[in-house]
């Protein structure tokens, strides 16, 4: 078997694998906030993240219509948590976009609920965003004073 031969087969097996790897299927960022303060601490999982600044990304996944909000410091990625779609009253795009409960731009919120222990995350896209224009996403995750 020639040289070139075996060097097409090993080239062609790498194309393939990569073809179907994982990494291609990334998911799209569709905002990011830069040093959102958090005024408590936050549980997920088995872990805490400590009050302070941190910066917010939330993310989508194309394929399976999921969304994500993935925690980081400056290089680390502390947590990615689901969360869920909220539906806006209006429901067709043009009726969303004259709508006035919607933002024009980009906005988060924090809402606890003490009697749980919980705090929402909800984000809002906007109408202005080019990506994903006019969604409504909440997260939920546990916290302590």
């Amino acid at each position: 078997m020639s040289l070139k031969r075996i060097f097409g087969y090993i080239l062609i097996f790498f194309l393939i694998m990569h073809l179907f790897s994982p990494a291609v299927a990334q998911m799209k960022e569709i905002f990011k906030f830069k040093e959102v303060y958090i005024p408590f601490n936050l549980k997920h999982d088995n872990s805490i993240i400590k009050k302070g600044k941190y910066d917010f990304e939330f993310r989508k996944d194309p394929i399976q219509h999921l969304y994500y909000l993935r925690i980081k410091t400056k290089r680390k990625t502390l947590c990615m948590i689901k969360g869920e779609e909220l539906n806006y009253e209006s429901s067709g795009y043009y009726e969303k976009l004259a709508d006035p409960n919607i933002p024009e731009e980009c906005k988060l919120k924090f809402q606890r609920i003490p009697d749980e222990g919980i705090v929402n995350i909800i984000f809002e896209s906007g109408k202005r965003i080019r990506v994903y224009p006019c969604i409504k996403i909440k997260f939920r995750m546990e916290y302590e004073q």
